[in-house]
């Protein structure tokens, strides 16, 4: 169990550096601060496309692995390659609600913001979503859940599901929320019985936005 909490703190650790004059209620993940111009050198790592997000110009992607864990990333960038909006998975982690716990607190201190916490049991299994700064997560409409069933739902980037799959929340009326209000981080922890979980992180400027 040591070991296991070893591995998760450094997998999520990674996301906890930020630059040298990254200030209090400052959001960054991995370096990346929100807001920030993200320059082309750093750029070479991503691979980049057309955002589907209309509050951002172009999203650049990257994944890696290591050990049996498995990390992807996704940066939302205006025409300027400002930072608008973030999102990290790790995929396949040994988690439990006492390293989740870690990481939340970590990000607290760091941010200098107490964050809200939302906590579901689903069946044998637990999920908690942290929250910091001006998001909030809002149920959807009746509209939206029609749509996520027939996988047309709206902009997917700014729904929070507990499963990570909005199709089968909205058929199982499982709870789905839609980002809104400013700036702020969202840090998702399914915590699986008897098995490796996943955990999803998010920074970003507002939570306006559709489609292309």
């Amino acid at each position: 169990m040591r070991r296991t909490r070893r591995l998760l703190l450094l997998t999520i650790g990674l996301s906890l550096s930020a630059p040298a004059l990254a200030r209090a209620q400052t959001f960054a993940i991995e370096g990346f601060t929100l807001g920030a111009q993200i320059g082309a050198e750093e750029l070479e790592r991503f691979n980049c496309s057309p955002s589907p997000w209309s509050g951002a110009d172009r999203e650049c992607r990257k994944k890696k692995e290591w050990k049996q864990v498995s990390a992807s990333m996704s940066l939302f960038l205006d025409h300027h390659e400002r930072l608008q909006l973030l999102s990290q998975k790790f995929d396949n982690i040994p988690m439990t609600e006492k390293s989740a716990d870690e990481v939340i607190a970590a990000h607290s201190k760091r941010f200098a913001l107490e964050p809200r916490r939302m906590v579901k049991q689903i069946g044998a299994d637990k999920v908690i979503v942290a929250t910091w700064g001006d998001v909030e997560l809002r149920d959807i409409d009746i509209q939206t859940r029609l749509a996520a069933i027939h996988g047309k739902q709206g902009d997917e980037l700014l729904l929070v599901d507990l499963i990570n799959n909005l199709e089968k929340s909205a058929l199982d009326v499982l709870p789905i929320s839609q980002i809104k209000g400013g700036k702020g981080a969202i840090w998702t922890f399914y915590i699986r019985s008897g098995a490796p979980g996943w955990a999803m992180a998010r920074i970003l400027s507002g939570g306006e936005g559709t489609p292309r």
